[in-house]
């Protein structure tokens, strides 16, 4: 439980310092969240 946790969170702040670091269209954000909920669906 603890090792998921810390996967989502570490690839949460990846992304956050990600979306910060480039200009992001919309499209690019939805893509990102859509990645963000496989990745924490298959962690889980």
């Amino acid at each position: 439980m603890k090792n998921r946790l810390f996967f989502s969170s570490l690839f949460y702040l990846i992304s956050s310092i990600f979306l910060q670091w480039i200009d992001l269209s919309p499209t690019t954000l939805s893509f990102l969240s859509i990645s963000i909920s496989c990745s924490v669906t298959f962690v889980n």
